[in-house]
């Protein structure tokens, strides 16, 4: 997987740059986390991975973003350089992601525990792994590390990462999907990925509001398609004729995976994508409490 961004976010004043609507405080040693950049009407510009240094005392952090996205974010995120103590630099580093055998064996190999969610642990040689939800795994390495070579056979198999990956409902922004859709409206909040007690940042106040005073009514939801199906991102999902919901994130191979941003009433239904004839049934990555 080569279509990330990942550098280096350092704050030097640990009270400044308030920019992300998670608590970078809250992200300790060897803990990772998701985060989101919002504009002022609570639409996410970007969403991103956060890991805290494992040494738990400096302020830096390693900041994974899609490429598609990075330089429109990362010259956003310069703004707050002229106003706070940070820096950003970029990294030169291998990403690949992995199913749970694979981070299985390699734990092993090394010698170390498999981390929990939202955790990492790392592996001798700079070479750091992260568990996420959904048994969805990161890799990251120096560019010269050679650990990796015996994940090979799996770096080519993007179909099979992609799938897992969209299945469990690990969405990117993209420019076409920046500020279209909100936090609340992805398993961000679930994973602790919003937090509604830190300062003030862009878009604060829509986004407390949803929490405390709104009611959000569209969430994230998965479906496979049997055969290739040719769509794009913002495509509709139709309910017959009907556009019920609209295409977040997807994946084509011999199969077609697809996360969309629909109304909970659509949950579970069989749809289609636009003048595709196939159906398939989107089910919700964060299931609907009673």
């Amino acid at each position: 997987m080569r279509s990330f961004e990942i550098v280096n976010y350092s704050k030097h004043d640990s009270h400044s740059c308030n920019f992300t609507l998670s608590q970078l405080s809250f992200c300790r040693a060897n803990h990772c986390h998701y985060g989101a950049y919002c504009n002022h009407k609570g639409r996410m510009y970007a969403n991103f991975w956060l890991r805290a240094h494992p040494d738990g005392a400096s302020n830096d952090y390693l900041l994974r973003l899609h490429e598609a996205n990075a330089e429109t974010v990362i010259k956003r995120l310069q703004l707050f350089i002229l106003r706070a103590n940070v820096s950003i630099e970029a990294q030169t580093l291998q990403h690949i992601g992995l199913n749970a055998t694979a981070a299985k064996a390699l734990c092993q190999a090394s010698g170390v525990v498999l981390p929990e969610a939202f955790h990492s642990v790392d592996l001798g040689n700079d070479a750091i792994l992260c568990t996420l939800p959904g048994d969805y795994f990161e890799l990251f390495l120096p560019a010269e590390n050679t650990l990796a070579a015996p994940l090979d056979d799996m770096r080519k198999d993007i179909e099979g990462i992609e799938s897992l990956r969209l299945s469990a409902g690990h969405f990117h922004i993209y420019p076409s999907t920046s500020e279209q859709i909100l936090p609340q409206q992805t398993p961000l909040e679930t994973w602790g990925g919003i937090n509604y007690q830190k300062g003030c940042y862009v878009g604060q106040e829509i986004i407390a509001r949803n929490k405390y005073r709104g009611k959000v009514n569209k969430g994230l939801a998965y479906a496979v398609f049997d055969t290739p199906v040719e769509t794009a991102l913002l495509a509709p999902v139709l309910n017959g004729d009907k556009p019920v919901g609209k295409v977040i994130d997807t994946y084509t191979g011999a199969q077609t995976y697809c996360l969309a941003l629909l109304p909970f009433t659509a949950f579970g239904h069989m749809l289609n994508l636009g003048d595709a004839n196939q159906q398939a049934r989107f089910t919700p990555i964060i299931p609907l409490s009673d």
